[in-house]
């Protein structure tokens, strides 16, 4: 059995390994919106659209 990896192999795991982190922090980055939201939905708005969109104008 080989030990070692082939070029190809390692960049397909190095980039698999990437992706399970870039989901991970997707989806943690996800509930931390949520439960911002859920917890102090007009501030968490109002981080995310400001002011000038948020409140009518007139």
């Amino acid at each position: 059995m080989r030990s070692r990896r082939t070029e190809p192999e390692l960049l397909a795991h190095i980039f698999n390994r990437l992706s399970d982190i870039g989901l991970l922090v997707g989806t943690l980055s996800f509930v931390v919106l949520i439960v911002a939201w859920q917890k102090d939905w007009q501030h968490a708005y109002a981080w995310v659209f400001p002011a000038s969109w948020a409140e009518p104008s007139g």
